[in-house]
Order: structure tokens, then C-alpha cells, then sequence
């Protein structure tokens, strides 16, 4: 099964990182964001879009500080945990 990755559309060369690795990207949606397996935002954008207030059962990463590199395998290595 595929991975589903809610992105925010800010994070563009990290949309293309994942999407190489052979995960589904969508956007920040909120229809979109139900079938996500994770959510990638920005962290300037978390306060002025309240995505601290998303109430979801998948983990949110903040880009803040890290390169697409590190945020691709962190995503990896939380879903080799999980199964």
C-alpha cells in the first residue's frame, strides 16, 4: 500500500524528495489530509495557519531546520517502525 504525505505547498523540492521514494503527496487540504499517513508543514507557517489546532491521529512533522534529506528519512524510519 501506499503512503500518503499531506505537504504544505511551500515545501516543493521536499514534495519531489518524497515523491521519488514512492510516496502519494497531496496538499494540506482538508479532504486530502484524512487519508494522509503523515503531515509535512513549514514551521513559519504553524502559527499563522493554526496547524497547531489539526486534530489528527498522524504524526505532524515541522520542516523547520531540516533539509528534504533529513525529513525523507525521518518519514522512512517512523514507517519501518510502524510497519
Amino acid at each position: 500500500m501506499e503512503r500518503v504525505i499531506a505537504v504544505d505547498e511551500d515545501l516543493k523540492g521536499l514534495k519531489e524528495a518524497l515523491a521519488s521514494q514512492g510516496y502519494d503527496i497531496v496538499g494540506l487540504d482538508k479532504e486530502e489530509m484524512k487519508r494522509a499517513d503523515a503531515v509535512v508543514i513549514t514551521g513559519m507557517d504553524k502559527n499563522m495557519m493554526m496547524m497547531e489546532d489539526i486534530k489528527t491521529k498522524v504524526p505532524v512533522i515541522s520542516a523547520e531546520g531540516k533539509t528534504s534529506e533529513e525529513i525523507v528519512k525521518d518519514i522512512n524510519n517512523f514507517f519501518k517502525t510502524v510497519h
